[in-house]
């Protein structure tokens, strides 16, 4: 893997009042429905070039920008916390400024995920054609970030999965957790005598505290589909732990097996999901899953992840915090 000063902890090192004072939401909204759809903003735009863009914008748009490539997908908020972290001052209020001129020379896409019935959904952020051209000499486009065109965009539980993905980051990043670097959507897999093997995951985070703690964070939605995709993970991530290929040699140069996190929409959706995998003879009491939770990433806390014990009862766990 590649790694730049956006997958650097250090970089997101700056905690304001402002992030500290801000209201922890009492409810998640990242749950999925069935019949979602995207719906998608239109500004009146502006035709460009990319040496005129290079004028156009400023230090707060291109750091506007570098972030939602690194991200995939991010909420306004998200994008407001991460450029707030890496000690830009822009309020809240002005920040719809900078999206807006953003997407008038078509550098970003804002988009609604929104329910049946509803009104008003999640507005979300991903790259336009321009924000992809200016982004590509200093972002690694790996696959789980690739940019495939506004008309190819990913269905919503994925998007979803994504969103709470930074949402798991930006709680690490404010709760001062110890990481040495984290990515979105890598793969974790050997490298077999300068092959790529043939045992490899994807999750939305991924996260190396140190050289003897790596932290993969998946994300799972209450949908059929969901399930499906959770129960060949977890196979393929036992698999990988019986992999000596993978301490040998593997994408991301680490000395230790990942350890697997499930984020679950509530305590409830965890104790399902554990008992999906029992019953399918996929959880191993000697290597256990762990399991956290969508509202545990918005407390800022380094007690957000707990083991699924006898009858369901919960094993909490710390991260380290730098002092």
């Amino acid at each position: 893997m590649k790694y730049t000063k956006l997958n650097d902890p250090n970089t997101y090192s700056r905690i304001t009042p402002e992030l500290e004072e801000m209201p922890i939401p009492a409810h998640a909204i990242f749950n999925v429905a069935e019949n979602e759809e995207i719906k998608r903003s239109y500004v009146q735009s502006r035709t460009t070039t990319l040496q005129e863009l290079r004028i156009l914008l400023d230090e707060e748009d291109i750091t506007i920008v570098e972030t939602i490539a690194a991200s995939k997908y991010l909420t306004s908020l998200q994008i407001f916390e991460y450029i707030t972290l890496r000690g830009l001052d822009v309020k809240r209020e002005n920040l719809r400024k900078h999206l807006l001129k953003l997407m008038k020379y078509r550098v970003i896409q804002e988009s609604m995920l929104l329910q049946p019935g509803c009104v008003k959904g999640i507005m979300y952020y991903e790259l336009n054609y321009l924000g992809f051209l200016l982004s590509k000499n200093g972002i690694d486009f790996h696959k789980g970030i690739q940019f495939t065109g506004i008309s190819k965009s990913d269905d919503p539980c994925r998007i979803k999965r994504i969103l709470v993905g930074n949402q798991i980051i930006l709680n690490l990043l404010m709760s001062n957790i110890v990481m040495e670097r984290f990515g979105v959507m890598e793969t974790m897999r050997p490298i077999v005598e300068g092959s790529v093997g043939n045992i490899l995951i994807r999750t939305p985070v991924y996260v190396r505290i140190d050289q003897n703690s790596v932290l993969a964070y998946d994300v799972v939605r209450d949908k059929e589909e969901g399930y499906l995709k959770i129960l060949d993970k977890v196979n393929r991530y036992y698999e990988l732990l019986h992999n000596q290929d993978y301490l040998n040699s593997n994408f991301h140069g680490d000395q230790v097996y990942p350890q697997l996190i499930i984020c679950g929409e509530s305590y409830a959706h965890n104790v399902k999901i554990r008992k999906l995998l029992k019953e399918s003879n996929l959880y191993n009491d000697e290597d256990p899953i762990l399991f956290t939770e969508d509202l545990l990433n918005l407390r800022r806390s380094p007690v957000s992840i707990y083991e699924l014990g006898e009858d369901n009862k919960q094993i909490w766990y710390s991260l380290p915090q730098n002092n």
